[in-house]
């Protein structure tokens, strides 16, 4: 029974700590902002807060297009040019993306 008890508390354990970091991963706060929405098009213009750097991505999904309002944070992977408006899934691929601006971030 010991062994049983243990094991129960280990995954109590590890469950925590899962939620835990899911949380804290939802909790990441966006790193751009909307600056401009062409809703005929769909690209939608945003700017990286912490450098400046300006992209333009495009959004295929009409019902996500609709959800977008200027100012509203995106979440965006400058490695992959995807951005995602949740955070956690990537909906939409940059298509221009400008240099970041000089004396700004890092």
């Amino acid at each position: 029974m010991n062994k049983k008890h243990n094991l129960l508390i280990l995954l109590g354990v590890v469950l925590s700590v899962l939620v835990f970091v899911a949380a804290e991963a939802r909790a990441a706060a966006p790193c751009c902002g909307i600056t401009g929405i062409d809703y005929k098009t769909g690209i939608v213009r945003a700017r990286n807060t912490e450098t400046g750097q300006t992209f333009q991505f495009k959004v295929n999904n009409s019902a996500v297009l609709k959800t977008l309002k200027v100012g509203h944070g995106v979440y965006a992977d400058f490695g992959t040019k995807e951005v995602s408006v949740d955070g956690i899934d990537p909906c939409c691929s940059m298509v221009n993306l400008s240099a970041p601006v000089k004396g700004l971030g890092r």
